[in-house]
């Protein structure tokens, strides 16, 4: 919740939370609690008026270094949302096991930080009337800075598209892109990708299956004691 903009009076930290106490407009003094991983590195906050929502305040307090550090918690949490992102902040928190108060704060801060950037529905392609599924290598004749920079917005516009990844190597681009049959398929790459003038190449491999691998929270650091969490 984004509080009124007003002054820091007060601060504190605790083992893993940085308390802010704001002194709103209203003359009320609002909490912010911020998790952190190290609260001893954090940068010093100088008094005055700041927007105090936690994700400017973290981005203020908190060196970029530090803002990506993961601990067992941490680690926790992104499992269980990983797994299912509709999960409620109750089941969260006892399936880690911690309060539901500390679940909570901890998930504003993965957001702040940058760590959970969005949630997401996984669809069926095949339900959606596109059961083919390509991933198309783009090699670029033309690699000019306007050239590129058309070829990936051209690509992101097309409905197709599910992902396209710019890569290093003999190949620039690999598109992965749903359509409804093979005839889809080959006007999609005659028609958007040959014809575009940076375009050198393509070469277009069927998917037959997509499988998930194993969560890469499994191969993180682990803290001592610390059991790897696994995405079955």
């Amino acid at each position: 919740m984004r509080a009124e903009i007003g002054k820091i009076c007060s601060t504190r930290v605790d083992s893993e939370c940085l308390q802010v106490n704001m002194l709103a407009h209203n003359r009320k003094v609002q909490t912010l609690r911020v998790a952190v991983k190290n609260p001893n590195l954090l940068r010093k906050i100088p008094l005055g008026s700041v927007d105090d929502s936690a994700d400017s305040l973290y981005r203020r307090v908190v060196p970029n270094r530090l803002r990506t550090l993961l601990d067992h918690i941490d680690r926790g949490i992104l499992s269980v949302l990983i797994d299912n992102a509709r999960a409620p902040n109750q089941l969260v928190a006892e399936t880690v096991g911690i309060a539901p108060s500390t679940c909570l704060e901890r998930v504003r801060s993965l957001r702040a930080r940058g760590v959970i950037r969005r949630y997401v529905t996984e669809v069926s392609y095949a339900a959606l009337g596109l059961p083919l599924e390509a991933l198309i290598a783009v090699r670029l004749q033309v690699h000019s800075r306007t050239q590129v920079n058309s070829f990936i917005r051209m690509v992101g516009e097309l409905p197709n598209t599910i992902e396209t990844f710019h890569m290093a190597g003999v190949n620039d681009f690999l598109i992965h892109v749903a359509t409804s049959d093979a005839e889809a398929l080959r006007d999609f790459v005659l028609e958007h990708l040959t014809t575009h003038p940076a375009v050198l190449h393509t070469e277009t491999n069927l998917v037959f299956a997509n499988i998930r691998g194993q969560s890469l929270l499994s191969t993180g650091p682990r803290e001592q004691g610390e059991r790897r969490l696994r995405i079955e």
